[in-house]
């Protein structure tokens, strides 16, 4: 649950809008969703692409804190690239 509740704090820091569930996942909306997706798999963090159910999200898995600290920075830096998530 810490990791979880770390995780919803740094995207809402960041202005991602997501979707609390209380299932081991949380939804993120981003745009240019593939960009998106295939910039976490070069950081290697796979995440599930969701645009086929709902248009523009990500489905990530909640991990270990640590994991999520990685998850998060990875996505600091593609905020930083492309500055509009």
């Amino acid at each position: 649950m810490e990791s979880r509740t770390y995780f919803c704090k740094k995207l809402s820091e960041m202005n991602i809008k997501y979707y609390e569930s209380y299932a081991n996942f949380i939804l993120i909306k981003v745009r240019n969703n593939r960009t998106f997706v295939d910039f976490l798999e070069s950081k290697n963090i796979f995440i599930r692409d969701y645009s086929h159910i709902l248009q523009n999200h990500c489905r990530i898995t909640i991990g270990t804190k640590k994991q999520m600290k990685k998850v998060i920075d990875s996505i600091r830096r593609y905020v930083e690239k492309v500055s509009n998530i």
